[in-house]
Parts: C-alpha cells; sequence; structure tokens
C-alpha cells in the first residue's frame, strides 16, 4: 500500500514538473530565447524520448530560430511518435 502512494505521488509530481519546465521553454522561445529553449527541450526529451509533443515545440522552436532544417527533423520525429501526449497547460499567467 505504501508503495502504490509514494509511486502515485512521484508520478503526480513528476507529471507536474514536466508541465511547468515544458511551460518555461515555450515562454524562453516566445521571448526569444531560442538557445535557452533548445537546451531545455533537450532536456525535457532525455526524460521523455517518445513524447511527440516535445518533439513539435522543439521543432516550432527551431522554426523561430530560423533553421528550416533542425525544425523539419524534430517534426519527423514527431511524426515517427506512435501517440502524441495531451499536456495541460494554464496559459493564463
Amino acid at each position: 500500500m505504501k508503495k502504490t502512494i509514494i509511486i502515485t505521488t512521484f508520478t503526480l509530481l513528476s507529471s507536474s514538473l514536466f508541465s511547468q519546465s515544458l511551460k518555461e521553454a515555450i515562454h524562453l522561445n516566445e521571448n526569444e530565447q531560442q538557445e535557452a529553449a533548445a537546451t531545455m527541450y533537450q532536456q525535457l526529451l532525455l526524460t521523455e524520448p517518445n513524447n511527440g509533443t516535445l518533439y513539435y515545440y522543439y521543432g516550432e522552436n527551431f522554426i523561430d530560430a530560423e533553421n528550416p532544417d533542425q525544425a523539419t527533423v524534430a517534426f519527423q520525429k514527431r511524426i515517427g511518435k506512435r501517440s502524441c501526449q495531451r499536456t495541460k497547460l494554464n496559459w493564463s499567467s
């Protein structure tokens, strides 16, 4: 029972931290800090390599950085993922 509670708590915390980190990376990109955002996307992709949503935003980051070749690679990786996770972000803050 305790093990289940610990695993559930860890999963919820990880999900919350992931959403916050993705939101921060998107915010960096929107503020024309593409290099910092790219670094954050790379770190997120290390922990969630099958997350198509990350590849989408990573590709968008390359588009904004005027690097269409890298954007194409990121978008192709997204297409290769079986499913893209929907991430709930609070855009009001």
